[in-house]
């Protein structure tokens, strides 16, 4: 009986070792410390060089408005879109018409009242006009809360924006009762043309601003471009309304010094008023 091992250690060749020291090794290769039996690693901080790996990003602008307060008004926002994407359905047409016809002066301002009115138009007009005084009391609240508001509970800052949308709304009332009363005493159909316009004016802002007061809510580092924004609008408006009450005063042959009294007591005032209030606070 032959030896198979030893025919099995002269027909297979026997592995070399590996000489690993003719291993070369780049120039950012580096060695772990291991223990005294070379067994396990030293314990070593790694935050050094951690730091160097991970990018310490782009510094951003922290939220001064807490979650709830922001998500609140992102629901409200919400809301609004949803309302008005309703009314874009149905009254899309004649709304597009209505702000063709406030830009216009003359014989074209008579559509405005030659037009039917529906009950779901009269809805959607007055769910345009609060939409814009609900923007004006978000923007008066955002602008407010490094004055004072932000030190309240939430509940509180709540209730106060609740308040600044009721007192506009409350304030917008009056004023338009106050120009429908005048003008059934003087000259009615004049001014009732110009209520339409000043109501129509609000609607348009209103759908205007709705991604500037988006902007101003969630993007606070672009405020500064959004008051920009919010002044043009604010100016454009307010040329809108005079220009179309003086058409009203120049047709009556109304003295130019009774104009200047009516938009220092009526257009002006009103705002000096709440300058003064929110100083209050």
């Amino acid at each position: 009986m032959g030896d198979s091992v030893t025919f099995f250690l002269k027909n297979d060749s026997i592995l070399q070792r590996l000489n690993t020291n003719n291993i070369g090794f780049s120039d950012d290769f580096e060695f772990i410390p291991t223990d005294s039996n070379r067994i396990l690693f030293k314990d070593l901080d790694v935050s050094l060089n951690v730091k160097n790996i991970i990018s310490e990003g782009m510094q951003g602008i922290a939220f001064k408005i807490p979650q709830i307060e922001r998500s609140v008004l992102f629901l409200v926002l919400l809301f609004c879109l949803f309302l008005f994407a309703i009314i874009a359905r149905y009254q899309g047409p004649s709304f597009i018409s209505t702000i063709k016809n406030v830009f216009s002066f003359g014989g074209r301002e008579i559509n405005i009242h030659k037009q039917q009115i529906t009950s779901s138009q009269v809805w959607g007009k007055l769910f345009l006009v609060l939409q814009t005084t609900l923007f004006t009391s978000i923007i008066l609240f955002v602008v407010m809360w490094d004055y004072g508001v932000s030190s309240f509970p939430s509940y509180i800052r709540l209730l106060i924006l609740v308040g600044i949308f009721i007192g506009l709304s409350v304030g917008l009332a009056l004023k338009l009762l106050i120009y429908k009363v005048t003008g059934n005493s003087l000259f009615e159909k004049d001014v009732n043309m110009w209520i339409s316009r000043y109501l129509i004016s609000l609607e348009i802002m209103g759908v205007i601003a709705f991604i500037p007061v988006l902007l101003f809510i969630f993007m606070p580092e672009f405020r500064s471009a959004i008051y920009i924004i919010f002044l043009i609008l604010f100016v454009l408006s307010r040329l809108t309304i005079i220009t179309s009450l003086l058409n009203i005063f120049v047709k009556y042959k109304i003295g130019l010094f009774y104009f200047i009294v009516y938009l220092c007591g009526v257009e002006i005032a009103p705002y000096m008023i709440l300058v003064k209030v929110g100083n209050l606070f």
